[in-house]
């Protein structure tokens, strides 16, 4: 009994404190992004943020992704504070987790989900973004040829929903639904399902509700 309290005891030791880890004990104090501005990172969002621990790639080690919300102050526009979302992943090098990507999504921080759709062993990063009052983004990435690589994208302002425990992953994509008189975004729409194929999203349209029209959706095309 004292083995078993003991091996415990070392487990939690080892595992403590890569969770006890916060976002922005992680974050770099500046980032600096692809349109020219430095952001910081921006507690006021914290409560959206999200931390998660997975394999992602080829190694043995777990890797850590964060989601979180960073901003800038513009002066040329009144002093307002422009927020971006953006995700990170940090690798575990000679012992010590060191950031190797940065990327942004849409204006603010949504969802985090990291699973292995494809039975590899190797984790799928699955990011939900906000913009606007009730716009969201949904992004697909997978660690490819040593990089991480986006392999599928779509968003609603209608409504994004997700199933990873059924046999086949499935993602539904709220559409307009502006054919029917007197619709409004507070209605039910129309849902295009999406299902995993072993290598990405494709559309179902047996699935989806009738009436969509092709406009809406999204085909991802490997460049």
């Amino acid at each position: 009994m004292k083995k078993i309290i003991v091996i415990i005891s070392l487990l939690f030791l080892l595992i403590t404190p890569i969770y006890a880890m916060s976002v922005s004990d992680l974050v770099v104090e500046k980032i600096n992004n692809e349109d020219g501005f430095k952001y910081a990172y921006d507690p006021y969002w914290s409560q959206y943020e999200t931390i998660e621990l997975g394999n992602l790639d080829n190694d043995p080690e777990e890797e850590i992704v964060v989601s979180f919300g960073a901003s800038y102050r513009n002066d040329e526009e009144d002093n307002i504070d422009i927020t971006m979302h953006f995700w990170q992943i940090y690798d575990l090098v000679d012992g010590k987790y060191k950031l190797i990507k940065t990327t942004w999504a849409n204006q603010y921080p949504g969802g985090l989900i990291l699973k292995d759709l494809n039975g590899d062993q190797r984790k799928e990063i699955l990011i939900f973004s906000h913009g606007g009052a009730h716009y969201t983004n949904i992004y697909l990435y997978q660690w490819q040829n040593k990089e991480y690589k986006k392999i599928w994208e779509d968003g609603s302002g209608c409504g994004v929903e997700v199933l990873f425990n059924d046999a086949i992953p499935k993602i539904w994509i709220g559409i307009p639904n502006w054919k029917k008189p007197g619709w409004c975004y507070a209605a039910e729409p129309l849902w295009a399902v999406y299902e995993w194929n072993g290598g990405t999203f494709v559309y179902n349209e047996e699935n989806s509700d009738a009436g969509i029209e092709k406009e809406y959706i999204a085909y991802w095309i490997e460049q």
